[in-house]
């Protein structure tokens, strides 16, 4: 059953770190489409408050369905601690706006990304040592 389990957890991982990725991408990228495209209606959408809850979604969504089933197969302390850091960075970060959501964002979308890497990694060790 874990073997079946942990098999599964590749692709939700990947989709969490493009999706986190997106995330990173957007929060760095905005600033300079301000500037280059000024206030039209694309550079407005993709700043409204809702487009930010968007992003989110993904991403908390392929935490809850990928890192608890590693964890409770591995019982790695560091991929708890790297998801939950994320995810209380990025909640943080919507009190804030300008420099400091950017750095909150980011901060807490690369200990997403280093989430699912530890995932992946603790995953192909599981696979390995279930093989030998």
């Amino acid at each position: 059953m874990e073997h079946a389990i942990i098999k599964q957890q590749s692709f939700k991982d990947k989709l969490g770190i493009f999706f986190s990725g997106v995330c990173i991408a957007h929060c760095l990228v905005m600033p300079f489409l301000a500037i280059v495209l000024g206030s039209n209606v694309l550079v407005s959408a993709l700043s409204e408050e809702w487009f930010h809850t968007l992003l989110l979604l993904p991403i908390f969504a392929m935490l809850i369905f990928s890192v608890p089933q590693v964890w409770l197969v591995t019982r790695n302390p560091w991929l708890l601690v790297l998801a939950i850091g994320g995810v209380a960075l990025l909640s943080f970060s919507r009190m804030f706006h300008g420099i400091g959501e950017t750095f909150l964002t980011v901060a807490g979308s690369g200990l997403v990304i280093a989430a699912h890497h530890l995932s992946l990694k603790l995953r192909q060790s599981f696979l390995e040592q279930t093989e030998e």
